[in-house]
């Protein structure tokens, strides 16, 4: 669990849930800020010229 919460950005210092399964759902809908960070970049839309 601690290496799966460590690909996913988690500081060392998080105190993880005492069992596999809660932990594992407490990182289950984490996204990293780099992989944040990539998709506002590439996917995020702008509003168009003109428009508000």
């Amino acid at each position: 669990m601690c290496e799966g919460a460590r690909l996913m950005g988690v500081q060392g210092t998080y105190k993880m849930p005492e069992s596999y399964s809660d932990g594992y759902k407490a990182m289950g809908d984490a996204v990293t800020l780099p992989v944040a960070a990539w998709f506002a970049k590439n996917f995020a839309l702008t509003p168009c010229e003109g428009h508000t």
